[in-house]
């Protein structure tokens, strides 16, 4: 319960395990698709970006289109130093999901529709451009999405469920977000009082 697909790993390596054992032959993708369905029937709502540790070590850019995932290796250059926090807090990333799910399949008002721009084109926009970043190193600019994308995450998504309040993740974010050497900072997963990643 801190958004860095524990849960997803362990479906991972059962399913690796399998494979290798009884050399089933099965490739990655079908690996992914496997851990996914299984972690689903035990009642998980889980999603399937969350099978991507099966590719190991790497930075991965992961595109979804109408139930379809592309994955796709992304250009990392440069020295790159991120911190994962533990807050130490709680959070129910059943409630999250179940909260925002409730916004769709069409938004009825304005502040849904922001929602749907949060998920959509402004996070297309934020990662399209972070993938440019890593390819020349420029940290900087990586830390600055980072922080744009959690604003308008906090101003958009979070008012739709009181797990997204995080006071521990918010106050950590203001304790940082003027110190030396932190280059940008954002929440984990679902969001929410789990975990926090820092760009130093």
């Amino acid at each position: 319960k801190k958004g860095l697909a524990s849960s997803a790993a362990i479906c991972m390596g059962v399913i690796r395990a399998y494979n290798q054992l009884y050399s089933l032959g099965i490739d990655v993708e079908t690996e992914m698709e496997l851990a996914y369905k299984a972690e689903k029937e035990i009642g998980s709502k889980c999603g399937k970006l969350d099978q991507i540790c099966a590719y190991g070590k790497g930075v991965r850019k992961i595109e979804f289109d109408s139930g379809q995932m592309k994955i796709s290796d992304v250009e990392c250059n440069g020295e790159w130093h991120f911190l994962i926090v533990d807050l130490d807090g709680q959070k129910d990333t059943k409630r999250i999901l179940s909260d925002l799910n409730k916004c769709y399949p069409f938004p009825t008002n304005d502040r849904m529709k922001k929602l749907y721009d949060t998920f959509g084109g402004f996070n297309k926009g934020i990662v399209g451009e972070a993938v440019k970043r890593f390819a020349v190193g420029d940290s900087t600019m990586v830390g600055q999405l980072m922080v744009d994308y959690q604003r308008d995450f906090d101003k958009n998504v979070a008012p739709f469920s009181d797990e997204l309040s995080a006071p521990l993740l918010h106050n950590l974010f203001s304790l940082i977000q003027d110190r030396e050497g932190v280059l940008g900072y954002k929440g984990v997963g679902s969001q929410g009082d789990g975990m926090a990643q820092i760009l130093v």
